[in-house]
């Protein structure tokens, strides 16, 4: 066997064979180790059937199987070879494979494949929901060996029940700075104000730099064009589906000095030769479920510490490297540890499918990391509205059909509605769309195809008449490399499905038929546009977004959109929504006549000074249609009630009323034996709604007297209570009447002189002493006492003293 270099996993091959004999092992061992390319042939070597190395991306099982294969001195296909969702190269007495995670796990639906000798997982740090749930099939079944250079090794260890083993690292040392952006800075101008910080200090080797996506990548490549000649810098991209062309170029010895910019897809696995500097923008996008909304939603997020060790390391592979990350390190400090488990931050809905389809209860499953229950409870509820389970989680008929259909159980549904209706094809051309995302970047008009399916679709069958050339491809806004990725996918499920893979003959068949079967998959998906003048939606649950600009549905009142966006998850950024088709009212009514309802709404104009009326046709919550109506007279009393609650309109027995409720809340805390009632607000809804009963207008009720709603929340006993223990006024003993506050305590303010007279201090609630207020003869407070006689004999004297001299011709005692 032909190896270039001796790397440190090597040095482990004993320890690695005395583990894989007793089940696995857990292997940390940092980037460049060899774990990924030397392990599996180590496991070959002495375990009889196929090793299975599970991979996150297809670019990294592809050029993992390149250099395997080189290093074995064989051609890939043969001892060595690969397997993904468009691309296979393997023959039946292949050994080795390198397996993308989510493929590996379609293979797992009956049980493990037969003739396994092991299952790698590699870079499991990542910890894709596919390999989470890969792992807990396997575990104890076959020998099961987990590598990353960053994971958290000993909770997996524990859980496996393996040992864990060390590579020592060899890479170069790597100094890491940090670059703070300017206010406003946009990120790829920062990062290219990095790398001329980097190159002006001398640093050596090519450039890598971190961006959390294809439109961060291309704007950061705008710039660096600018800049920097192409005679002295080869400037590339690299992502996860771009064109092989260019994925090939990255590899390719040049004798330019490369400045490359990846996602994270450059962060593990691939081996980048001569990186010497590495620009770190400290971002990923990453996919989020929110279960009660039902949608995911792609998010750029902070990346974890760990994955930032990961990225600089890259640095220090062939050379003493630099990194720069553009934060501060404060900032570094706060970020979590790890990347967050896809488990936990994804839809579910797939997931269940596949394990009740295997017999397993999602609940009852021996996961390595639990899920939410919200998202379990969120993507069953999705399962039985689609039909894939009954109402007590069992599998039907077309759950199992979805669940062999190797698409997500949205996008089974809408097939199999689309094939009821002679759209089959036509849907499965769709799912690939939504599976890949849309191709075109440039703007859709409004069109009387009325869906961005049908725009893309017809696009897609153009541009492979073309073949995909780049002078086509620029001149209609088409990314050919995702374009291609869209039409293999159809092709897929296409064969999977038991069809013909035609995209041209796709395109002919109904286009109402598959706007019904979007419909039918994405019912809580649906829109309905606010004004003919804007962009903005409203969706179920209360959501609202802007609808794309690269939609031509914008001037439709009803759609269902196949993507919701948003760039993060604080509450207040907008979302956008994307893939759209329009739909029609009698669409809705043909699948979903039984959830219609109508209902009015009342609303309290405060520029009226009334309440107005809506008559509204609702779908889910949703308001589809309203038109004006007249109010119905409870639920215009109740609106009115509310008004009145939330301050929306004076009334001139509002403070009367404020001060009754204060007397019937100070009475039944002091006397609970009483049992007198503190109306909450639903309490006080329901007694002025009926006050207000026949109202719909504030210029009805301002001669009504309010307390007269309260009082009719209290019996006859209690209204005497009322009055006796929490009087409005009270009689001094000298005959001085006065008026109670009940605020916080019973409160009264009294002139000093009215006290005159006054020794027994007086009381409400039977045992509750007045706070007296005493003024001087200007009104203002001179003391407060819940003691009178004890202020007679004490502060009473110099207080009189004081006001005698003050106000002479007052008397004074």
């Amino acid at each position: 066997m032909f190896k270039s270099e001796s790397l440190p996993v090597d040095t482990l091959e004993s320890e690695i064979g005395r583990a894989a004999g007793q089940g696995g092992f857990v292997l940390t061992a940092p980037t460049g180790s060899g774990k990924s390319t030397r392990v599996p042939v180590m496991l070959h070597k002495i375990l009889p059937g196929k090793i299975w190395v599970l991979e996150p991306r297809v670019l990294a099982a592809r050029l993992l199987c390149r250099r395997v294969s080189e290093e074995l001195g064989t051609e890939p296909g043969t001892v060595c070879g690969f397997l993904t969702r468009h691309e296979k190269s393997v023959n039946k007495n292949t050994a080795i494979i390198f397996i993308t995670e989510g493929l590996f796990l379609r293979l797992c639906q009956n049980g493990v494949p037969p003739d396994t000798g092991a299952v790698i997982f590699d870079e499991f740090h990542e910890r894709n929901l596919a390999s989470d749930l890969a792992l807990s099939m396997v575990r104890k079944k076959v020998t099961t060996v987990v590598m990353s250079a960053t994971i958290e090794a000993e909770r997996i260890t524990a859980w496996l029940g393996t040992e864990h083993l060390r590579a020592e690292s060899r890479n170069y040392p790597v100094n890491i700075g940090y670059l703070p952006p300017k206010p406003g800075e946009p990120i790829w101008q920062h990062a290219v104000r990095a790398l001329e910080k980097l190159l002006n200090e001398g640093a050596s080797g090519n450039v890598l730099i971190f961006m959390p996506g294809v439109y961060e990548i291309n704007r950061t490549v705008q710039v660096l064009r600018e800049f920097y000649s192409s005679e002295r810098y080869s400037i590339l991209r690299l992502f996860g589906d771009m064109e092989k062309s260019g994925q090939e170029e990255i590899f390719t010895d040049s004798v330019r000095r490369k400045i490359i910019v990846s996602t994270n897809i450059a962060e593990t696995s691939l081996t980048l030769d001569n990186i010497g500097m590495v620009i770190d923008s400290g971002l990923v996008r990453m996919h989020r479920f929110f279960p009660g909304r039902g949608v995911s939603t792609l998010l750029v997020e902070n990346c974890s510490r760990a994955s930032s060790d990961q990225r600089s390391g890259r640095a220090g592979r062939t050379m003493p490297g630099k990194a720069i990350r553009l934060w501060s390190e404060k900032d570094h400090a706060l970020r979590p540890a790890h990347t967050e488990p896809e488990i936990r931050r994804v839809d579910m809905a797939e997931t269940c499918l596949f394990l009740r389809a295997a017999g397993i209860e999602p609940a009852k499953f021996e996961w390595f990391e639990e899920p939410l229950p919200s998202a379990l409870a969120e993507a069953e509820t999705l399962l039985i509205a689609l039909g894939a389970l009954d109402e007590k989680n069992n599998l039907t008929v077309s759950g199992r059909a979805m669940a062999e259909s190797a698409m997500h159980p949205r996008l089974s549904r809408m097939v199999f509605e689309a094939e009821k209706r002679g759209a089959k094809n036509k849907a499965l051309l769709f799912a690939a769309i939504i599976e890949d995302g849309s191709f075109c970047t440039r703007e859709f008009e409004p069109d009387p195809a009325e869906s961005d399916f049908e725009l893309l679709g017809k696009l897609l069958c153009a541009a492979a008449a073309h073949n995909f050339t780049s002078a086509f491809c620029s001149e209609h806004g088409i990314l050919g490399f995702r374009a291609v990725n869209v039409l293999r996918t159809y092709r897929h499920y296409a064969l999977l499905a038991g069809e013909t893979p035609d995209a041209d003959n796709a395109m002919s068949e109904d286009s109402s038929a598959a706007g019904l079967a979007l419909l039918s998959a994405y019912p809580d998906m649906l829109c309905v546009k606010e004004n003919e003048g804007h962009a903005v939606c409203r969706l179920s649950d209360g959501r609202s977004a802007e609808i794309s600009k690269n939609s031509c549905v914008r001037r439709k009142k009803y759609f269902i959109a196949a993507e919701y966006i948003k760039t993060s998850g604080r509450a207040n950024d907008k979302a956008r929504v994307n893939l759209c088709s329009a739909v029609s009212l009698a669409d809705i009514h043909s699948l979903f006549g039984g959830e219609l309802v109508r209902r009015q709404t009342c609303l309290y104009y405060k520029a009226r000074g009334r309440v107005s009326a809506e008559e509204s046709l609702c779908f889910r919550g949703l308001v589809l249609q309203s038109s004006p109506a007249d109010p119905v007279p409870d639920a215009a009393s109740l609106e009115l009630a509310r008004a009145f609650l939330d301050n929306e309109f004076v009334h001139p027995g509002r403070e009367k009323s404020e001060r009754y409720l204060c007397r019937l809340r100070f009475l039944s805390g002091a006397c609970p034996e009483f049992a007198i009632p503190v109306f909450d607000r639903n309490d006080m809804m329901v007694l002025l709604s009926e006050f207000f009963s026949g109202a719909t207008s504030v210029e009805e009720i301002q001669d009504r007297d309010l307390t007269m709603a309260w009082r009719a929340g209290l019996d006859y006993r209690q209204m005497e209570l009322l009055d006796k223990h929490a009087p409005e006024s009270i009689k001094l003993e000298n005959g001085t009447q006065i008026k109670i506050i009940y605020d916080c305590r019973p409160t009264a303010r009294v002139v000093l002189q009215k006290l005159y007279g006054v020794h027994t201090h007086p009381e409400v609630g039977g045992k509750v002493k007045v706070l007296l207020d005493i003024l001087a003869p200007n009104q203002r407070t001179v003391q407060k006492t819940d003691d009178l006689a004890g202020f007679w004999k004490g502060a009473y004297v110099q207080i009189r003293k004081e006001l005698a001299g003050r106000y002479p011709k007052h008397k004074w005692i």
